[in-house]
This record gives C-alpha cells, structure tokens and sequence, in this order.
C-alpha cells in the first residue's frame, strides 16, 4: 500500500535525523578537542570559541546552509544526544525531527537534573499527537515539571522563626532571612 510506504519512509527519515544529530556531534566533541590539542589564542578566541566557529563554518559548507543555522543545528545535535529517550524514539522513527526539536527547545529551559522526568513524560506524546498539538501539552508538562523543581529547591532551604523581644515584654515572631 503506497500510504504504508510512506509511513515507512518517513520513519527512516527520522532515523537518518538521530543519525545525523549523533555525527554532528560527535563532530563538535573532535573539533573541540582538536582545538583544545592545539592550544594557544588565534585573535583572541579561546580554544572553545575557536573549534564552535571551526565547526559551524565546516557543517555549513558542506550543509550549504548559512552558519547560523549550523551553530543551531550543532546546538541541537548536542541536546538531543544528552536525551536518550528523545534520542532513542527519533532513532526508532517513532517520532519526527520536529517533535523531537520542540522537546530540546523545551528541554532547554529546565534545568538539566529535571530533563528526565520531562522526557519520561513528553516522548510518549510525541508518539501520537501532531506537532503543533504536542507544543503545547510539552509547554504544559515543562511548566509543571518546572514548577516541581521549583518547589523542591525552595523546601530544601532552611527555614523556620526566631523569637525576638519586642516593646513591653511581647515577642515577635520574624521569619529567618535566607
């Protein structure tokens, strides 16, 4: 059945994405430690700054594509390498390069120790909804996964009140200051 076909093309192509993806970064990790290799400062750059411009104006001339859009496409590699269950449904083709896009962009604005729980989440919506529909349950699920961490960094504070004298024998009890 040619609609079947298609299907099966299109998850091939979102396995030839998380292909890609893991190239460009591992392109990214040889050209920063080439540069790291190579020591020195060329112009003022330090050894990162150097091998980030080296590699985008590579990928971008083989890419043909400005290299702006290399330093995302490199930036975007990088993220979805440290999500492995984005990385591994975009490498079974069980979703597209855009889903797995929007989940990095939202990814992104967490905190790195919150990524899992999001992605535990978010990637068996990808799976089902189309991309304009999965935005926006993904900006639904990041804002509560970040309203979580939230509330776990405030209650790992130390809190509590200390009693001081006020006028005419009364105390007073004044929060801690943090």
């Amino acid at each position: 059945d040619l609609i079947d076909g298609i299907a099966a093309l299109d998850r091939m192509e979102a396995s030839l994405a998380a292909y890609k993806a893991e190239l460009i970064d591992q392109a990214r990790r040889w050209s920063e430690v080439t540069e790291q290799s190579l020591g020195g400062s060329d112009g003022g750059w330090n050894a990162e700054v150097r091998a980030r411009r080296v590699i985008a104006s590579e990928l971008a001339c083989a890419l043909r594509i400005p290299e702006r859009s290399a330093e995302s496409l490199i930036a975007d590699s990088a993220a979805l390498v440290d999500l492995p269950q984005t990385f591994g449904a975009l490498s079974a083709g069980t979703i597209s390069w855009r889903h797995a896009r929007a989940i990095v962009d939202h990814a992104r604005s967490l905190p790195t120790e919150s990524w899992g729980a999001f992605e535990t989440t978010v990637v068996p919506l990808a799976q089902t909804l189309t991309v304009a529909k999965f935005d926006r349950r993904a900006r639904t699920v990041r804002d509560d996964v970040e309203h979580a961490h939230r509330l776990r960094v405030r209650r790992s504070r130390p809190r509590g009140f200390d009693a001081e004298g006020a006028r005419r024998g009364r105390g007073c009890g004044c929060p801690r200051p943090h």
